[in-house]
């Protein structure tokens, strides 16, 4: 990913870790790398919350840690913000506005959310 002319390939705070990489092969490698240097300092990548996801670029491959092979999804939460490869942010949007309403108004049942009729926001370019 480029933003401002630099390549960005990796997001990191305290222990999440996200790997940003243009082709499977380079992104198989980078995790090889991070499980052996994680078993050395001692701890483990958990399985169980490492997702893989891709966009419709590349050609989805099967991408596996050791022998287990990773979970594909099409978003993921990371710091709190659902992630989507479409582009289409209206999900984390309602997220946002319901959250606030939950705040301002804890006594609002919990099944009611906010359903705008139009998208506040319909594309944003990283």
């Amino acid at each position: 990913m480029n933003v401002n002319g630099r390549k960005l390939n990796h997001l990191r705070f305290a222990d999440d870790i996200v790997l940003i990489s243009d082709n499977t092969n380079d992104l198989q490698a980078r995790l090889q790398e991070l499980n052996n240097s994680s078993k050395i300092s001692g701890m483990k990548i958990n399985m169980n919350k490492t997702k893989v996801m891709f966009n419709k670029q590349i050609f989805a491959q099967p991408i596996h840690i050791e022998e287990q092979e990773l979970e594909k999804v099409e978003d993921y939460v990371y710091l709190g913000h659902t992630i989507k490869m479409d582009n289409n942010i209206l999900d984390e949007v309602k997220n946002r506005i319901n959250k606030g309403w939950k705040i301002r108004n804890p006594n609002v049942p919990k099944k009611k959310s906010f359903q705008p009729m139009y998208p506040a926001i319909s594309h944003i370019r990283l």
